[in-house]
């Protein structure tokens, strides 16, 4: 089974924009069954990767060893994945979230550690939030982010347990800011992306592997609501993406606790953005649908 390169680049697209933006992943099936999952790809290098894709009304996990050549099926049996899945990857681990369909009111949430499709399942208090990004692997231990209220939860490798998260517990007491994602950069660093009624730009960060957590100071406000992309590390500068309005701000920073440097702006309208460091990626609606560097 092949799938085109041009196809994976799109469902990465979809994947990564902020969650005020609309997915790229979402239509219908043949039956005209509405699909509520997105697609999402994960490369560990440049041969090495995990995507989560639609097949017919449901979601399929599928691993590739050769740059999608070829690809093996890594869905997760005896659950329904028609609600749509989430995806978590490091090393040879792998997590997969199951977003509620029907009667699946909660998320069950499974890890396996090798390629003979052998889980291990535990099962969330609730629903997963479904963005990319609700879920994340980091040194021992699982992170999950809930649908309801934003609630962070984790869960060491040695329990099947999942509970709200103390050190996430207070990150904002006047409750402005809608979780969106957690992202685990390294064994010690760690994000929390967020979207800000109050005109901030949402950004919290960790340097202890999530035991404690600070508000990384983005320069910026707004009158208006703002969202915040994973950052990423470029090189030796740390780059967060900040989306206010339909104006895109890239943030530099040394280190993950700041200070940050606000670069230019960029117009995106009302198009999904991929973003990381300098470089832009715009899914352009003006001209055909075509990748543009901007």
């Amino acid at each position: 089974m092949k799938i085109p390169s041009f196809q994976l680049v799109t469902a990465a697209l979809a994947v990564l924009v902020a969650s005020t933006l609309t997915a790229c992943g979402s239509g219908t099936d043949a039956a005209t069954t509405p699909r509520t999952g997105s697609p999402q790809l994960i490369m560990t290098d440049n041969r090495n990767g995990f995507a989560v894709w639609p097949s017919g009304v449901r979601w399929i996990v599928l691993q590739t060893t050769d740059g999608w050549k070829t690809v093996i099926n890594r869905t997760p049996t005896a659950v329904p994945t028609d609600g749509g899945l989430i995806l978590a990857v490091r090393g040879p681990e792998v997590e997969v979230g199951v977003l509620p369909y029907k009667q699946l009111t909660v998320s069950p949430v499974l890890e396996s550690t090798d390629s003979e499709n052998a889980w291990d399942p535990t099962q969330l208090p609730g629903a997963l939030l479904s963005t990319a990004g609700s879920l994340a692997l980091a040194g021992a231990a699982s992170w999950a982010i809930q649908a309801s209220g934003g609630v962070i939860l984790t869960r060491p490798a040695t329990s099947n347990l999942w509970r709200q998260s103390d050190s996430a517990r207070q990150l904002d007491p006047a409750g402005l800011t809608t979780v969106d994602g957690i992202n685990f950069l390294d064994a010690s660093t760690a994000f929390i992306s967020a979207t800000s009624r109050s005109g901030n730009a949402a950004l919290f960060v960790s340097t202890n592997a999530g035991k404690s957590w600070q508000t990384a100071g983005l320069p910026v406000r707004s009158s208006g609501p703002m969202s915040t992309l994973p950052p990423c590390h470029l090189n030796s500068m740390w780059v967060a993406p900040v989306i206010s309005g339909d104006i895109l701000f890239m943030f530099e920073a040394k280190n993950p606790s700041g200070p940050w440097t606000r670069g230019r702006g960029l117009s995106i309208g009302a198009s999904p953005v991929v973003a990381c460091g300098s470089l832009v990626l715009k899914l352009c609606q003006a001209c055909g649908k075509k990748l543009t560097v901007v």
